[in-house]
């Protein structure tokens, strides 16, 4: 503490320094009496947070919003540097602006929010960093960015959200940088919509042979007479093997009369065909319309014919009125039991009512 040379006289202050020279207290300080009125004023330092830039002052004065004093006995404050600030007078510290802020400007009373498409990680920054390419951020005040999702890229540093990849095309790619990633959705799929991760698949009994199509019309129905059980076909539908038939749109074909597939009950293959578990379709047995399950397994049979024991399949009944003929179950003429041809002079036996007049 430093004496100023001025003692209090009654209620004057007197200079009473032995060589007349009174002198003002420096600046960051300012004079305070002492206990003793005959010793005078002494100068005090001004405590950390305030300041005193004018000497001879009998008190400090705060330091402003936007700056801070961290040590005792200072003429000036000192302004809050970019990154920082001060919403209140007699700091000793300025403040760090909190990740998701920035402060750019020295002496600062706030921080402002990183705007959409950048962002601020730590505390104390000056400036927001700009989302990198491949990502965005559609919120103030972020402390990081988003990577932009599959079915969407951004060529662009700091921008606030991401490009879907046009219609036709997909990606299952996320943080893409180029609409180049964005992939023409191959030919059996399509894409109905802007952004989509992976494309939609045609559906059985339609195909689609070229990629990039961006409507469900580009699933084409399989015409009539072919078929396709298969999700996403990316080439002509298969022709129904021999023996069965389709309307248009069919997943399956199904097996003519006469005709059935072993191995495999729905008859989606008929016969001269291998099925996908190697069975050989064979066709049903002579005189048998429909079978199933094996070759005798008859469920119905041609005209004439009639069902025999079981395994035996159709027969035709040459013992009652019928006879085969080029594989065919033909009536024997309207009299005859049995018989090699349809004529009555055919009839190697004739039934138990017989009378001239019927002939």
């Amino acid at each position: 503490m430093d004496y100023i040379g001025v003692s209090l006289v009654g209620s004057t202050c007197v200079c009473t320094a032995a060589d007349g020279n009174c002198n003002n207290c420096p600046a960051g300080s300012y004079g305070k009496a002492t206990s003793e009125k005959t010793t005078g004023f002494e100068c005090v330092s001004c405590p950390a947070g305030m300041y005193q830039d004018e000497k001879g002052a009998t008190q400090c004065k705060p330091c402003p919003a936007g700056s801070a004093s961290s040590s005792p006995g200072q003429a000036l404050c000192q302004s809050c540097v970019p990154g920082t600030y001060q919403n209140e007078t007699g700091k000793t510290l300025c403040l760090y602006c909190l990740p998701g802020q920035f402060q750019s400007s020295s002496g600062s009373t706030s921080c402002s929010e990183c705007e959409p498409g950048l962002y601020a990680s730590t505390s104390g920054l000056s400036r927001c960093t700009a989302c990198p390419k491949g990502s965005c951020q559609s919120q103030k005040g972020a402390v990081s960015c988003s990577g932009c999702p599959a079915g969407t890229y951004q060529s662009f540093q700091g921008k606030s959200r991401c490009e879907r990849c046009p219609m036709g095309t997909y990606s299952g790619v996320a943080n893409l940088t180029s609409s180049d990633g964005c992939l023409p959705c191959p030919a059996g799929k399509y894409g109905p919509n802007a952004g989509l991760y992976a494309c939609i698949v045609c559906s059985p009994g339609t195909y689609n042979t070229d990629p990039g199509k961006m409507s469900a019309t580009a699933c084409v129905s399989c015409p009539a007479n072919t078929y396709s059980p298969l999700w996403g076909r990316n080439v002509t539908c298969e022709p129904c093997p021999n023996r069965s038939t389709s309307l248009e749109g069919a997943t399956v074909c199904t097996c003519d009369r006469g005709a059935y597939f072993a191995g495999r009950a729905e008859g989606e293959y008929c016969p001269g065909i291998k099925s996908r578990d190697n069975g050989m379709s064979v066709a049903c047995n002579k005189f048998c319309s429909e079978c199933a399950g094996g070759a005798s397994n008859c469920s119905s049979c041609v005209d004439n014919a009639r069902l025999g024991a079981e395994g035996s399949g159709c027969l035709c009944d040459t013992a009652n009125g019928f006879y085969i003929k080029e594989s065919e179950c033909r009536p024997c003429y309207k009299l005859c039991l049995t018989c090699h041809g349809s004529a009555m002079s055919e009839c190697d036996s004739f039934s138990y009512t017989y009378s001239v007049f019927d002939s």
